[in-house]
C-alpha cells in the first residue's frame, strides 16, 4: 500500500512541475517576442535623422548618438522654450528661466529601429531621464518627416491586382500590372502619432490597412489587442470574386493591433472605396504612401551650434505693439508741463530711464 502510494505521490510531483514549467513558459513568450524586437533598437542616429527639423510648434534635433533636444514655439511663437535636451547643452549655452519654463529642461535621448520591408521609416523611442515615454513610427523622404503613412507589403499578391483596368490616385492614373513598384497591393497600417512630443501620447485604439487595386479599394480595421503577437497568423476576406489573406497581426509602434477576434480567421470589418478616402502621396522606390502633408521639415544640417543660435536670435525678437483701439487725433499732451512736473524727481527720472528700454516715448515720437 505505501508502494503504490509512493507512486501516487511521485507522478503527482512530475505533473505539477510539468504544468508549472509550461505555465513559465506561456507567460515568458510575450517577454521574449518584446526584447528580440527591442534588440534591434539602435542608440546611433540614421543619417536621414541627423539634423534640424521645424514643424509650426516646435523644433527638432537629432544628434548622431542618440542625442535628442525638443525646442517649443510658445507665447504664440514669440518665445523659443528649450523643454528638452541633453545635458552638455548646458554647457555650450545657458538656458533661460521664464514662466515657460521649468527649473531644469527634461533630459532627453532617442533609440531607433528600423520598420520591416522599408529603408526610410524608423521607430523611434523618446526616452526621459532614462525611461521610456513614446515609440512614434517616422518616414524621411526628401528631408520631410511623416508621422502618417503606409507600406507596402510586396509578398502579398492576388489574381485581383492583374487587370487592364486603370485606377485614378489623387488626380494621377497608374497602370495595373506587376511591377512591385505599382501603387496597387497590400498596405499595412502604422500605429501613428499625431506628433513628436516628449510626454506619453494617447495611444489609438484602431488603424487601417487597405488593398488597393483597379477596380475598388478594401480598407481593414486593425484593433488594439493583448492577444499574444504572432507572425504566422493569417486571415482573410472575400468580395465575391477574389479571397485576400494578410497578417492577422501587426505589431507597431510598441503595441500589437489585430483585424480578427481571438482565433477567428474572419475579417469582417472592411470597407469598400472606389478612390482613397485620404490625400497621399505615392514614393513608388521606397514603396510608402504617406497620408497627409508633411509633419517636419529639415531646415539645418545635425550642428547644436546652429540650434541654439536660431533659439538666440528667435528669443531676441520683440514682439510690435497692438494697434490703438482708438484713432489717433491730433491731441495736446503738454508735455513741457509734465517736464516742468517731473524735473528734480529722481524717483521719476528713474522710471523714465528704464521706459527707454521698451521703446520710445509718446513724446519722443512726436505725439
Amino acid at each position: 500500500m505505501k508502494k503504490i502510494m509512493l507512486s501516487v505521490l511521485l507522478v503527482l510531483s512530475a505533473f505539477l512541475l510539468k504544468a508549472q514549467t509550461v505555465a513559465q513558459a506561456v507567460i515568458q513568450t510575450p517577454q521574449v517576442q518584446m526584447s528580440q524586437i527591442q534588440s534591434q533598437a539602435q542608440a546611433e542616429t540614421p543619417k536621414e535623422l541627423c539634423g534640424i527639423w521645424e514643424s509650426s510648434d516646435r523644433i527638432l534635433f537629432f544628434g548622431k548618438n542618440g542625442e535628442f533636444s525638443v525646442i517649443l514655439k510658445v507665447f504664440d511663437r514669440w518665445y523659443y522654450d528649450r523643454a528638452g535636451e541633453t545635458k552638455d547643452f548646458e554647457e555650450k549655452s545657458t538656458r533661460d528661466r521664464n514662466a515657460a519654463t521649468s527649473k531644469n529642461p527634461l533630459e532627453l535621448s532617442c533609440e531607433f529601429e528600423k520598420i520591416q520591408n522599408t529603408e526610410s521609416c524608423w521607430e523611434i523611442s523618446v526616452y526621459e531621464g532614462g525611461t521610456r515615454v513614446s515609440q512614434i513610427p517616422v518616414c524621411v523622404l526628401n528631408d520631410r518627416m511623416y508621422l502618417d503613412f503606409l507600406i507596402k507589403i510586396p509578398e502579398i499578391q492576388t489574381e485581383a491586382l492583374f487587370t487592364t483596368e486603370i485606377l485614378e490616385i489623387n488626380g494621377r492614373t497608374e497602370k495595373s500590372d506587376k511591377d512591385e513598384n505599382s501603387i496597387y497591393g497590400y498596405w499595412q497600417g502604422i500605429n501613428s502619432k499625431e506628433n513628436i512630443r516628449v510626454s506619453p501620447q494617447k495611444e489609438k485604439q484602431n488603424i487601417y490597412s487597405y488593398f488597393i487595386l483597379p477596380q475598388a479599394i478594401y480598407r481593414l480595421r486593425f484593433w488594439q489587442t493583448d492577444m499574444e503577437y504572432s507572425s504566422e497568423g493569417k486571415a482573410s476576406f472575400t468580395d465575391g470574386e477574389n479571397v485576400f489573406t494578410v497578417s492577422k497581426h501587426i505589431f507597431t509602434g510598441g503595441k500589437n493591433f489585430s483585424c480578427t477576434s481571438g482565433r477567428s480567421a474572419r475579417i469582417r470589418n472592411v470597407n469598400k472605396f472606389q478612390k482613397l478616402p485620404f490625400e497621399a502621396l505615392h514614393a513608388r522606390e521606397e514603396n510608402i504612401l504617406t497620408i497627409g502633408k508633411e509633419n517636419f521639415t529639415k531646415v539645418d544640417a545635425d550642428s547644436k551650434e546652429r540650434l541654439l543660435q536660431i533659439v538666440k536670435e528667435a528669443n531676441s525678437r520683440k514682439k510690435p505693439l497692438p494697434p490703438s483701439p482708438f484713432p489717433e487725433e491730433n491731441l495736446d499732451f503738454h508735455w513741457d508741463l509734465i517736464d516742468a512736473l517731473e524735473k528734480g524727481n529722481q524717483q521719476i527720472q528713474e522710471v523714465r530711464d528704464r521706459q527707454k528700454d521698451f521703446g520710445p516715448r509718446g513724446k519722443d515720437s512726436g505725439r
